[in-house]
């Protein structure tokens, strides 16, 4: 009787251990050896930055460790500074936190980044090509969340993750006084949510403490996710179906093994071995950089939106951060001294 109940855990417990955060198909890969690349090592001296963005000749980066900017633009052939973009302040154009997001998109031909500014409840669209021939800033679009339409009631202040990647969409994340997460797509020119993600999760506990790295593809048919703890990439249609995630790992994380994290314990997973440290998209690729921060290793995983993969690259000089420029090259983001430049077309056909 005895060994009959043990078995009954057994069964009950494995079953639990397969089942998937991230309601979809799982699809495991293997994880091969590798190509190692070397790339150019170009310096600059933008103090305080964490990140570059290619914008047709300029590169931006992101600086929120600055006392003065968060946002510099530099000359992206002899990498001298050009202008700070946006000022630390409360004035029209400055802002004290925003967060800058890696998908550059073109508007009527011109080069356009967002921006989000928790402290004001409002997104901006900074038009980058217009700002540098002006001198001035030029924000082409403001979008405050207290006049989103949802479901959800007010808002405001309840966003833990706010990511406009494209001149439509926003991938949208709050959290509501009793710790209840809710995630959507919401379109801001029509004012409404195209597709609630929450039939895609399993109501997990505390799972919004962990923050996600999210791209689009250029066509708006695929949104590509990653949180720091799973070690897997979920993948859907923005139509709402297709729902899959990838990993080398043998099944996903279950429930028990995320119910019980603690931002502390978050922490602490998110530094040990590789993790998804960014990504973008191209209209057939997904480009995921991850890495490794007690090795300091990085690596790239190229696939398909099929979930193939196809190139596993090994920097050299690894990276924590990357974009990619309009004419095939990749800048990583070694230090705010640093960017490693390594030729990129090859790798995307």
């Amino acid at each position: 009787m005895r060994t009959l109940f043990y078995l009954f855990i057994l069964i009950l417990f494995s079953a639990c251990g397969s089942r998937n955060v991230f309601l979809g198909e799982f699809r495991h890969f293997d994880l091969p050896v590798g190509e190692q690349i070397e790339g150019k090592i170009i310096t600059h001296n933008v103090a305080g930055s964490v990140a570059c963005y290619a914008v047709d000749s300029t590169m931006l980066f992101y600086t929120p460790l600055h006392p003065k900017f968060r946002v510099v633009a530099c000359d992206r052939n002899t990498m001298q500074i050009r202008d700070p973009l946006i000022f630390v302040g409360r004035g029209p154009a400055e802002y004290s936190n925003p967060n800058l997001y890696s998908k550059v998109f073109a508007k009527s031909g011109e080069s356009c980044v967002w921006m989000y500014a928790a402290e004001r409840c409002e997104a901006v669209c900074l038009n980058v090509t217009r700002s540098l021939q002006e001198e001035r800033n030029i924000i082409d679009t403001l979008i405050s969340i207290r006049d989103f339409n949802t479901s959800l009631g007010d808002v405001r202040g309840q966003f833990v993750d706010f990511q406009v990647l494209n001149d439509s969409l926003a991938y949208c994340e709050t959290v509501n006084e009793s710790e209840q997460e809710s995630r959507f797509i919401y379109n801001f020119l029509a004012k409404e949510v195209s597709v609630n993600l929450d039939s895609f999760y399993a109501p997990v506990e505390n799972l919004y403490i962990m923050s996600a790295i999210v791209a689009f593809s250029p066509d708006n048919k695929y949104m590509a996710r990653s949180l720091s703890v799973f070690n897997q990439i979920d993948i859907c249609e923005l139509d709402g179906s297709g729902a899959y995630s990838i990993s080398e790992l043998d099944r996903p994380k279950n429930y028990l093994e995320l119910d019980h994290y603690t931002p502390e314990d978050v922490s602490v997973a998110s530094s040990k071995g590789m993790i998804v440290a960014d990504m973008t998209s191209t209209q057939d690729r997904l480009v995921v950089l991850r890495y490794d921060f007690e090795l300091n290793k990085s690596e790239i995983l190229i696939f398909d939106w099929a979930g193939k993969l196809h190139h596993r690259l090994l920097p050299v000089t690894p990276f924590t951060a990357f974009s990619l420029s309009d004419d095939g090259l990749l800048y990583g983001f070694v230090s705010d001294e640093e960017l490693c430049v390594i030729p990129f077309n090859n790798y995307l056909e």
